[in-house]
């Protein structure tokens, strides 16, 4: 009798044989043979950008046969290989974890047989599954592919993904490249902020887990062996404690390609609502009705980032319509909404044993009644509330639970190794949260004061006394007229814990400009994407002021930032031999090769 045990270890055998069957074949002293480190990296991606900005052009124009034509250049490019594989060997934080054929941490070596060697074969070795705990105590399942089917998933969504750019819709802003959280929270914030509305606010229940294989080959228009080697990826089966399990639905959390499918699954929400709303008679808020059907369509907001949305507007029975439409979208794709996370709530008042407000991607959105401040209406009169936008509850719990355990799992550590630890949690949370009302509500104050009590509790257990005074003698000194939980080296320099005002100052989701409408990253807009290259959450004043010194362009290659970049902080003189920490010392560069390379 053939158990799952068996099966799997047929697997992992036929896994091991199937690599190195694939590395004897490669011929690197043949007409493919390189050196890793002479590959001309500008040149190549250049050369992709202008493909894909062609394939973009060509969807746009509803020219199918020139998107393939493009399409198969790009997956039967050497170069374009080469980067695939750099990409998820050397660029990619989950590089150094390994699928079911054991294989991370590439040299160049290797990374140039595994180029020479990828190929569409219409086949996939299954993942190997990993469970990763969530916030509310559940585990969520991550599927690592091997590195080999890793690259020729990178090497799709460079082909795959300008074609899919060209006609999601606009208010979709997950896992799509020149987009963000922030994004979403400002078209909110933009919607309700002039009027109270009725909000369904919505979580689709385990979507990764559960999309319909069929509906997605289906809904994607794809065909031939690009669809094959999808449909191999998406049944590829997983492997976890040496179990094989077969995949009957789903997309694999940790697939470089997932992301991808995941929004081709479900895009086509907003259209679906707005061709319901056009034959509607909807109403506007002097109660008089909207004639035009683009109208209608507008007057229904919806905003969705991976698998959570919101569907927004004045009259809580159109939300409920909206509620049944998008249950029967989901169906047709195996989905359904989660009954616990589901809910109508009204953006200002009580509805139906809900508080008003609601929480979205990390943020409470809620009107307070107040004059001050408050919209106005077409008239120049103060509608008498105003939107607030701040860090949810939840949101600061889990931050000081992640705080809670750093502390606990270090009682003994040097000082300065904690601060070393804390301040990088500190300045996540804050960079990513501070694009809203958190100074304004007064969170930020509040949140300090528990941390200085919770460093308080550690710098008394790790003393081992009761007296408070010993513990501010010892580990909080005055740094700028202020009393710091702080640190003096040797050299005089002092580490100082950061704190929330000051991360926050000076940011806010009213300055914030959000995303042009239905922009994409492959409509050849150079100039406004490397000013947006940069990321809201990982957007300083310094890198805002660099970025304007050096023109958006790297400090190193001389070419223009892109969203897709990855961006560091260089010291042009470096510290060791003598340079300072002042903007006057820093430059901006690409991660890789321009860092890398300066490095050596």
């Amino acid at each position: 009798m053939i158990t799952n045990k068996l099966i799997a270890k047929f697997r992992v055998f036929d896994a091991e044989r199937y690599i190195s069957v694939a590395v004897s074949k490669t011929n690197v002293s043949g007409p493919e043979s390189f050196v890793w480190k002479d590959v001309n990296w500008k040149k190549v991606q250049l050369r992709l950008n202008n493909l894909q900005n062609k394939i973009f052009a060509a969807k746009k124009e509803n020219n199918i046969s020139r998107v393939r034509k493009l399409q198969k250049m790009i997956l039967n490019s050497h170069d374009f290989k080469k980067l695939a594989v750099r990409k998820v060997s050397q660029l990619n934080r989950g590089k150094n974890t390994a699928g079911v054929d054991k294989v991370k941490k590439l040299n160049e070596k290797e990374r140039v047989e595994l180029t020479n060697n990828l190929n569409i074969t219409g086949k996939a070795l299954p993942v190997r599954r990993a469970m990763v705990p969530k916030p509310n105590g559940e585990l969520r399942p991550l599927g690592i592919p091997t590195m080999y089917d890793r690259a020729l998933q990178a090497l799709f969504v460079m082909a795959l993904e300008p074609e899919f750019e060209a006609t999601f819709e606009g208010n979709s802003y997950g896992f799509r490249p020149g987009r963000s959280p922030i994004d979403a929270i400002k078209q909110i914030q933009l919607c309700c902020q002039q009027a109270e509305k009725f909000v369904l606010n919505a979580d689709i229940a385990k979507c990764f887990d559960r999309i319909d294989h069929d509906n997605l080959l289906k809904v994607s228009g794809l065909k031939g062996k690009i669809r094959r080697q999808i449909k191999a990826w998406l049944e590829s089966g997983n492997i976890f404690e040496g179990i094989f399990e077969t995949t009957e639905a789903g997309t694999p959390q940790g697939g470089v390609i997932s992301p991808l499918l995941s929004n081709i699954a479900l895009d086509g929400i907003e259209k679906e609502i707005g061709d319901w709303a056009e034959n509607q008679k909807l109403l506007r808020p002097n109660g008089k009705p909207i004639d035009n059907k683009k109208s209608r369509r507008k007057a229904i907001h919806f905003i969705r980032y991976a698998d959570d949305l919101v569907i927004m507007h004045r009259d809580v029975n159109v939300v409920k319509s909206c509620r049944i439409i998008l249950n029967g979208f989901l169906a047709e794709r195996g989905l359904e909404l989660s009954e616990a996370k589901t809910k109508i709530v009204h953006t200002r008042l009580p509805f139906e044993s809900q508080k008003p407000g609601f929480d979205f991607l990390g943020f409470t959105i809620k009107h307070f009644d107040t004059f001050h401040r408050s919209s106005l209406t077409s008239h120049k009169e103060r509608i008498g509330y105003r939107l607030l936008t701040y860090p949810s509850k939840e949101s600061r719990n889990k931050h000081f639970r992640k705080i809670d355990g750093l502390l606990k799992k270090f009682k003994t550590a040097k000082q300065s190794y904690i601060i070393n630890k804390l301040n990088p949690i500190i300045i996540g949370w804050t960079n990513y949260l501070r694009f809203s009302h958190i100074l304004t509500t007064n969170i930020a104050a509040p949140m300090g004061y528990i941390l200085f009590q919770k460093l308080l509790y550690w710098a008394k257990r790790k003393l081992q006394i009761p007296n408070k005074r010993i513990g501010y003698r010892k580990f909080w000194h005055k740094v700028n007229n202020k009393l710091q939980f702080s640190y003096k080296k040797s050299n005089n320099e002092t580490i100082t814990i950061y704190g929330y005002r000051e991360i926050a100052k000076g940011y806010s989701i009213v300055k914030y400009v959000k995303i042009k409408g239905e922009v994409s990253v492959y409509n050849g807009n150079i100039g406004y994407w490397s000013r947006r290259s940069i990321t809201p959450s990982l957007k300083t004043k310094t890198k805002t002021k660099l970025l304007k010194r050096q023109e958006d362009k790297c400090a190193i290659c001389n070419l223009k930032f892109f969203p897709s970049d990855i961006i560091e902080t260089d010291h042009i003189k470096p510290i060791a031999k003598g340079g300072k920490h002042v903007i006057s010392n820093l430059q901006l560069v690409h991660a890789s090769p321009c860092h890398d390379y300066k490095k050596y």
